[in-house]
């Protein structure tokens, strides 16, 4: 029987992911994981209820997917390491399989599925956001069919608060399409009312918050923070085929940034890149090469400083004084 090299590429990525996480996990024990450590070990074997209640008192979160499957794993009587390991395979499959519907080379998916500094990042810190981008990135994958693209999309926001960005993002790009096509034929849609009263609420109820939050993190900004992300919008325009549509979809993003800051956003950022970079010559292009380079690079560090002190983010000179 024959097996498809897509196949091939995909289980590849997951098992690699898989064996490494299991390695690195026993490293991983500082930082953000003492926390999801200490209620991954307190929540076992408790009913659902009391141990939501106790998840919700220790990290001040009620995102309900990362707390049920982390429930379901301690309840079970795995090690942690187990959980995160297989959620970081799983992550790793569906992102092979966002490639493959991209036409990604299959080798240059495997260095970024592997090697990459956000992805790395997503495996051993960012643990909640996790969940956030495996349901978005599924949602990629059925992009064509319209309600299941929409229930994953917003079962990412439930999983993370921080997606309701990518949420913005695609709906800020159907937005504009529609404004677009009333402002082509001259006719007042129906939508197009709605949208405006949406965002008559939106801007009562919002505004004033909205405001001072911009005005309050703009005094804060750094001008690197907003020259990473501009840097990933202009790779992301020169790349896509509909160079408005990849405008619109950064314009939250951007936006974000003066809001809560570039390092998570640009996370954000820079998947929505690849979405673009990767149907270009299959990945073999400048962008896709050279970033791919400088976020393997940046990996090292990460994963020195996991190995050495238990955490990617210790405050530390780390591998080659990074």
């Amino acid at each position: 029987m024959k097996v498809k090299r897509s196949s091939i590429f995909k289980l590849s990525c997951a098992i690699t992911v898989f064996f490494y996480s299991v390695i690195l996990a026993h490293y991983a024990i500082n930082g953000d994981q003492v926390h999801y450590i200490k209620i991954y070990n307190a929540i076992a074997g408790k009913s659902i209820i009391d141990a939501y209640a106790y998840y919700i008192l220790s990290i001040d979160s009620a995102e309900f997917v990362h707390f049920f499957f982390t429930w379901i794993f301690s309840t079970v009587g795995l090690e942690k390491f187990w959980f995160v390991s297989v959620f970081n395979a799983i992550l790793a499959y569906i992102s092979a399989s966002l490639f493959v519907k991209l036409n990604a080379s299959k080798a240059i998916g495997f260095v970024i599925i592997t090697t990459s500094f956000y992805f790395n990042v997503l495996y051993f810190s960012a643990e909640r956001l996790k969940f956030g981008f495996l349901l978005l990135f599924v949602a990629m994958l059925y992009v064509n069919r319209p309600r299941i693209f929409g229930l994953m999309l917003f079962a990412s926001v439930l999983a993370h608060a921080q997606m309701v960005i990518s949420f913005g993002s695609l709906v800020f790009n159907k937005v504009m399409g529609i404004v677009e096509r009333v402002i082509r034929s001259g006719y007042l849609s129906r939508s197009f009312l709605m949208l405006i009263i949406a965002g008559a609420l939106i801007a009562l109820i919002l505004g004033d918050h909205i405001a001072h939050k911009v005005i309050a993190s703009a005094k804060s900004l750094k001008l690197g923070d907003l020259f990473k992300i501009s840097s990933v919008l202009l790779l992301a325009v020169f790349y896509a085929k509909d160079k408005k549509q990849a405008c619109y979809v950064f314009v939250p993003i951007v936006f974000a940034v003066l809001i809560v800051g570039s390092d998570r956003v640009m996370m954000m950022g820079y998947f929505f890149f690849l979405y673009y970079g990767l149907k270009v010559n299959r990945g073999y292009n400048l962008g896709v090469i050279l970033t791919t380079i400088y976020f393997s690079y940046k990996s090292l560090n990460y994963l020195y400083l996991i190995v050495n002190y238990g955490d990617g983010f210790y405050k530390h000179g780390g591998f080659f004084g990074m």
